[in-house]
This record gives C-alpha cells, structure tokens and sequence, in this order.
C-alpha cells in the first residue's frame, strides 16, 4: 500500500522507458510508525475483525429465529 502513495515517475533516471536503480530506490524517504505502533495498530484492528465476526453470527441468528416467527405466523 505504501509503495502505491510514492510518486515513482519523480525518481525516473531515464529519457525513454522509465528506469530506477537500486540505490535510487534506497534512498526514497517515506514516513512509517515504529514497529510498536504498528503492533498496537494490529491489536485493534484485529479485535475489531473478532466483533465483527460475532455480530455477522448474532445477525444470522437472529435472521433464523426472525424466519421461523414469520414462517408460524403465516
């Protein structure tokens, strides 16, 4: 994801077909959070995947138990 936000087109070295060297690509800054951060990122995202996942459940359940009301009332 972070290599799509880089502009490569500024960095070509070339006049024809676009060209990067390695050391050119090396040198390329861009801002990232330390791996604790990004740990603590995962964290909550991940348990908000959990609760996601546990409402898509509770819902299907509910959906069953709204079918089988509406199943004996018609």
């Amino acid at each position: 994801n972070l290599f799509q936000t880089i502009n490569w087109y500024r960095y070509n070295e070339a006049t024809g077909v676009p060209s990067l060297s390695a050391t050119t690509i090396s040198n390329i800054s861009f801002n990232c959070p330390p791996l604790e951060e990004q740990k603590e990122i995962s964290k909550i995202i991940w348990t908000m995947e959990e609760q996601i996942e546990h409402h898509k459940k509770d819902y299907s359940q509910l959906k069953g138990i709204q079918k089988a009301f509406l199943r004996q009332l018609f």
